[in-house]
């Protein structure tokens, strides 16, 4: 009967604590990443293990998968939140052989609220550029890969920063305004 009562009172407290803590996981993304999409990294991507490279030029967005010349399989999703996609075209992708669908495939849906593709990447890059319309546009990036996966493969704009977690989100930066360009470059006394 001890050995009873002794067993019940070690798991009450441990069920009655499922509450505690349910804010995010360790693994979980955070809402939005505090990371800076903007300008391409130095250096090569096809040098690189299996890795999706992401940046951010003016106002189109670069996506990439690198590999060296182990064959990689990389597929995954941008889904894009009050906005949606203006503009998106293919980079470095295999055309296929003779009536063989092509291994790199991406697709816009009809809302164009999400891209989707499929790359099959060795020794190249592939990839898709593309662009966002809408003034608060936040974009969910899910990406995986048969090969080493996860947000440590994700190198994001000039300092290659990694996500918190996969899926992971960036809030689409306002455009620029040209005016303010051309006024930046009427005070640089260097130009």
């Amino acid at each position: 009967m001890v050995a009873l009562l002794t067993a019940i009172l070690l798991f009450v407290p441990a069920q009655g604590e499922k509450g505690k803590g349910k804010g995010k996981k360790k693994n979980e993304p955070k809402e939005i990443e505090d990371i800076d999409p903007n300008g391409r990294f130095e250096g090569g991507i096809i040098d690189q293990s299996a890795s999706w490279f992401l940046w951010l030029d003016g106002d189109t967005w670069h996506l990439r998968t690198g590999s060296t010349n182990r064959k990689t399989n990389f597929n995954g999703s941008i889904k894009v939140k009050n906005g949606t996609v203006a503009a998106c075209y293919g980079v470095g992708l295999d055309k296929g052989r003779k009536k063989a669908p092509s291994p790199d495939q991406y697709r816009v849906n009809g809302e164009r609220s999400e891209i989707t593709f499929t790359f099959v990447t060795a020794g190249k890059a592939d990839g898709i550029n593309f662009k966002i319309k809408g003034d608060d546009a936040i974009l969910e990036f899910s990406l995986s890969s048969d090969g080493p996966s996860g947000p440590r493969r994700v190198k994001i704009g000039k300092e290659k920063q990694n996500p918190s977690g996969m899926p992971f989100r960036l809030k689409v930066p306002p455009p620029e305004d040209p005016k303010s360009k051309k006024a930046a470059k009427k005070e640089d006394p260097a130009e």
